[in-house]
């Protein structure tokens, strides 16, 4: 029996939707991975914790256009507002649960977001709806099916 297990997912790169997936057979150890890869330049640049100045109540570090909110003690309690330069955000190493519908919504100029390593198993429809820049998102890491994605894709297949 093959076991497919989504690893990555990225936005809207350059016009093409790059879509990391890492399916594999347990008992075999085979790996099959497709898409785009952190040598692109185009794949989001983000800071080291601690570089920059505290932003976002004090829960991320801020860098000209790029934001770190990563690794919070416990459960992050909120997306907190950021700078509006800030276009680039990285919420990877959190507890997010539950990835409500509003969630998001007062980081709608982010293009960039990272949410690896997070432990989410699911996402809901309307997660990402006030992100309208949103062009690429990392989704690696985390415990995503394709029935936990497929709500926010909006496709039947992939």
């Amino acid at each position: 029996m093959m076991a497919v297990r989504l690893h990555h997912i990225s936005g809207f790169v350059a016009g093409f939707l790059c879509v990391f997936l890492v399916v594999g057979n347990a008992s075999e150890g085979r790996r099959v991975t497709t898409g785009c890869t952190k040598d692109n330049p185009l794949y989001p640049r983000f800071i080291k914790k601690g570089e920059g100045y505290a932003c976002g109540d004090s829960l991320c570090s801020c860098n000209e256009t790029y934001a770190d909110c990563s690794s919070y003690p416990g459960t992050l309690p909120y997306v907190p507002r950021l700078p509006t330069e800030v276009d680039k955000l990285t919420l990877s190493n959190n507890t997010l649960l539950p990835m409500y519908d509003t969630l998001l919504w007062n980081v709608s100029n982010v293009v960039s977001l990272d949410l690896s390593h997070s432990d989410l198993a699911n996402l809901t429809a309307g997660v990402f709806r006030f992100m309208v820049n949103l062009t690429t998102l990392i989704l690696s890491s985390n415990r995503l099916t394709f029935g936990g994605i497929q709500p926010v894709l909006s496709v039947s297949t992939l």
